[in-house]
């Protein structure tokens, strides 16, 4: 039986530049094959494995069997937030930071984080419902009343949320129950549409929605 800590199994998880990569893909919020992943990160099917078998074991990637493919996603929204924090951590070097100058243009400006938006456009939505009043403010966020009637115009669900530190922004957007709830909407109503990767592509529909509702150009 492994008595380590949590912190050590997590740590050692992390370390490998592989199993970085598979996490990294892993939070488009999608569930993915063991071939997917290994595509994504480089190594073959086999070593993929060895690397997924470390993930699980430290809690960070859950796997289910679905037919002749077994597919795996990450282990919870507390996981995803976790790796969206440690990813904005500051290096030693102001001027290396690799993966953000690997990261697609498009993915910089309005990507999912999980299961919530993120980017420009997810940091610059969390401060426009902030200056709107709709929420209280970004340390313990929370709708107001005029949110809350906002939210029933949109058709939304009043939920609770949290804040996440962006990893390309160095700010926070909103992760949580009603981000979710907010994202599967936009979606929902076309305002924006998956692309590649862990891109969020804004609509001409969606274009119009966050300017009118929010004051965002999008």
């Amino acid at each position: 039986m492994n008595t380590d800590p949590q912190i050590v199994r997590i740590g050692a998880a992390l370390s490998d530049q592989s199993r970085a990569r598979m996490l990294c893909q892993l939070m488009d919020g999608r569930a993915h094959t063991n071939k997917e992943l290994a595509h994504g990160a480089g190594i073959s099917p086999q070593t993929a494995s060895g690397h997924l078998a470390h993930l699980v074991a430290a809690g960070l990637v859950i796997t289910k069997r679905s037919g002749r493919f077994t597919y795996h996603r990450i282990a919870g929204s507390k996981v995803a937030e976790m790796l969206e924090t440690l990813s904005a951590l500051p290096l030693a070097r102001p001027d290396a930071r690799p993966a953000l100058r690997r990261a697609p243009a498009a993915e910089l400006a309005a990507r999912c984080c999980y299961n919530h938006l993120a980017g420009r456009l997810g940091v610059a939505m969390a401060d426009a419902l902030v200056a709107r009043a709709y929420l209280t403010d970004l340390t313990s966020p929370a709708l107001t009343e005029k949110g809350r009637d906002w939210a029933a115009r949109q058709g939304l669900k009043p939920g609770s949320m949290r804040p996440c530190l962006d990893w390309s922004e160095r700010r926070y957007h909103l992760s949580g129950p009603f981000a979710t709830t907010l994202l599967r909407h936009l979606l929902e109503q076309g305002q924006v549409a998956r692309g590649a990767g862990r891109e969020i592509i804004v609509t001409d529909s969606g274009r119009h929605w966050f300017d009118a509702e929010l004051g965002i150009r999008a």
